[in-house]
């Protein structure tokens, strides 16, 4: 759900050609990556969230953003 976040931040900010078009459709994917996650039977569920470790690219991710 990440990677679908970061492209709509970049569409928010660039305000180029379809971006509003972009922007919804993002917004569109991560409302049904979220149920998938939600809903899933299996041990998947990890993957939709951010590790936070030291190593990983969220935890750097976050900070930005901060």
């Amino acid at each position: 759900m990440l990677i679908p976040f970061l492209r709509n931040v970049n569409e928010f900010y660039a305000q180029e050609t379809h971006s509003r078009i972009l922007i919804k459709n993002y917004l569109e994917q991560i409302i049904v990556l979220a149920y998938r996650c939600f809903t899933a039977k299996t041990e998947k569920v990890a993957r939709c969230s951010a590790t936070g470790g030291s190593k990983s690219a969220g935890g750097t991710v976050y900070a930005v953003m901060q």
